[in-house]
């Protein structure tokens, strides 16, 4: 792979990562089709499992091709995705096309780009890099679909991300080889063996999924959280601006951390980000306070986010990554589609967030504890 490579695939990962902008469409789309929460709810589960499975698809369908060529093909799918949703006049039109098509190619593209940094030695590095690119996306199409609102120009702002998706496209398709040269080698690409296969996939898909289910069951009613303490307009702003940079450095900050630390121990600095994140959330009823762990979960979560798909490949080794974080993504799938909910049912029950920091807080006690099962790596490092 070469840095032109590299630099497409991350570039594609930013576009795709608008999924996670979906909120600041809202406004729009409830004066032009006249949706209600539960509509818009309903519209984001939906492209949250259409995400989800892709991530298990994406490595299995057209497996024959490149990376690159297949990243060119979803980038289309997307372009064509959104051109429909730009100019759809019917809700379920564009259901159909932005959140199960779109969904769907956001997810294979998330998972292609991150099989592309597996066929460098510098993945360790490359890894949270492409996954920061991805949560970027996401923190800056957000705002700028929600100020397209005031003006009545969301349209032109889903025809941007189709003429950008198109773009990609071709450029990723140009010079991309029509098939994979031969059989894969079973040397990764610094040499170090591939995976014993003795792994768990299951003591990591539970990790990830506490860490996700916490971070999202608090984050996904940040703003009501916060303001429930008192918080201002403005705080309660500041706090979701936090929240957004914090998440995308936490996903960053992996790529440092791993050239100090063991992969296993990047993983274990998430988890305890999210544990004191929740533990001030718990212990302080002062808006600002709450704010501060509201950023910290947020930090711990980006951080889980690029710890996981590191440590994947290191348990598993490049070859068999490509299908095994498919598997292992699906415990995100389940927490973000579980978690806030429950996070909501709980504070309606009990008028009180207390139930929810308890819970998020004893998830990640439970993810930590599991971090130390010892796991066969592929480079030996357990």
């Amino acid at each position: 792979m070469d840095y032109r490579t590299f630099i497409l695939a991350m570039a594609t990962m930013f576009a795709a990562g608008s999924l996670y902008g979906w909120s600041g469409l809202i406004p729009s789309l409830q004066d032009r089709f006249g949706i209600d929460a539960s509509d818009a709810g309903m519209a984001f589960s939906f492209a949250l499992a259409s995400f989800t499975g892709a991530t298990i698809a994406a490595e299995r369908i057209g497996s024959r091709y490149s990376s690159q060529l297949r990243l060119s093909a979803y980038a289309a799918i997307a372009a064509g995705a959104m051109l429909v949703a730009s100019t759809s006049g019917s809700w379920f039109v564009f259901l159909a096309s932005f959140s199960i098509a779109f969904g769907f190619s956001s997810g294979a593209i998330y998972m292609l780009g991150l099989s592309i940094t597996t066929e460098t030695k510098y993945s360790k590095v490359l890894t949270p890099v492409m996954v920061a690119s991805f949560g970027l996306g996401g923190a800056v199409f957000g705002p700028v679909a929600r100020l397209s609102a005031e003006s009545n120009t969301t349209h032109l702002v889903l025809i941007g991300l189709s003429a950008s998706f198109t773009a990609l496209a071709l450029l990723c398709a140009v010079g991309a080889r029509a098939y994979q040269s031969g059989p894969a080698s079973a040397e990764r690409p610094d040499g170090a063996a591939p995976a014993s296969g003795q792994a768990s996939v299951g003591t990591l898909w539970l990790i990830f999924f506490l860490g996700s289910a916490a971070g999202l069951m608090t984050l996904g009613l940040a703003s009501s959280i916060v303001e429930s303490n008192g918080a201002s307009a403005a705080l309660s702003s500041a706090t979701l601006a936090g929240v957004a940079v914090a998440n995308t450095l936490g996903r960053l900050s992996v790529a440092g951390l791993n050239r100090v630390f063991q992969i296993r121990t990047s993983l274990r600095i998430a988890i305890l980000w999210l544990s004191l994140g929740t533990l001030i959330c718990a212990v302080t009823d002062a808006a600002p306070m709450v704010a501060l762990g509201l950023v910290l979960v947020a930090l711990g979560y980006g951080t889980l986010a690029s710890a996981v798909p590191c440590r994947t490949e290191e348990l598993f080794g490049p070859l068999r990554f490509k299908k095994v974080y498919g598997v292992v993504f699906t415990a995100w799938g389940l927490a973000g589609f579980c978690a806030p909910w429950i996070g909501g049912a709980l504070f309606e029950s009990f008028a009180t967030y207390a139930p929810v920091y308890a819970l998020a807080f004893a998830g990640v006690m439970l993810a930590f504890g599991l971090s130390f099962i010892k796991q066969p790596a592929a480079q030996g490092a357990d």
